[in-house]
């Protein structure tokens, strides 16, 4: 699956929906996975290749919050994914929504 770039996802008018799909997708492709830590990487890399400069920012082993960097200036990556061992995969959007 191809992911969206940070320019598709600005122009999103309902990022929550969009996510809950996507979601689902990213979160069964981590879960059927042999090894959660390889899986996350690849699925960052893949975030990476779309644009979205991710790096982490929070881990406890069995879950790990990536997000852009939130102590630049200006913060050139909105989103911010948190993948958890058990659950899968949940994404957010930081900031307004289009529109706001």
């Amino acid at each position: 699956m191809e992911l969206p770039t940070p320019q598709q996802l600005e122009e999103l008018d309902d990022h929550e929906a969009y996510f809950e799909t996507l979601e689902i997708v990213l979160s069964k492709r981590l879960l059927a996975a042999e090894a959660f830590e390889l899986e996350m990487k690849e699925i960052i890399k893949d975030f990476r290749t779309a644009g979205h400069e991710l790096g982490s920012f929070d881990s406890d082993g069995d879950w790990e919050i990536w997000c852009g960097n939130w102590m630049a200036p200006v913060m050139t990556t909105r989103l911010i994914v948190e993948f958890n061992r058990f659950t899968g995969v949940k994404l957010y959007w930081s900031g307004r929504s289009k529109g706001e």
